[in-house]
């Protein structure tokens, strides 16, 4: 029987506060790794929630941080080629096989906090080409 490899601990940073994050607006911020090492993250509140996601878009690297925006409904859109991504669990809107890794978060006493207990791989994965 295969072992299933243990869960890592949460790996909980402290993003900023809650109350600084405007709405249905991508905000950057940069946290460290249990290495030390900078991870670039995208800050997205939508009503009373907080989405995290890694700050590059998988196609051409954009940052979603500059140019990302939230439509209507609530998906991510890179601003250079329009790709989207749902926030809830970073599934590209049109590509199966294209996802976004998201980050959990949770806000303690009015301050954000993201895991990076699932830090993004090194080097960053190869950047996807579907044009």
């Amino acid at each position: 029987m295969a072992q299933t490899p243990p869960t890592p601990d949460p790996l909980w940073r402290a993003a900023g506060a809650f109350a600084a994050l405007p709405e249905d607006e991508v905000i950057g911020v940069e946290l460290a790794d249990a290495d030390g090492r900078p991870v670039k993250v995208a800050l997205i509140r939508r009503g009373a929630a907080v989405h995290a996601v890694h700050d590059r878009c998988p196609h051409r690297g954009a940052p979603f941080s500059d140019l990302g925006l939230i439509d209507e409904d609530g998906t991510l859109l890179c601003g250079w080629h329009y790709w989207g991504f749902r926030l809830a669990d970073g599934q590209h809107t049109q590509v199966a096989s294209i996802k976004l890794c998201v980050l959990p978060t949770r806000v303690v006493d009015g301050a954000v906090q993201v895991d990076l207990s699932r830090p993004p791989p090194y080097p960053p994965p190869a950047l996807v080409s579907l044009d």
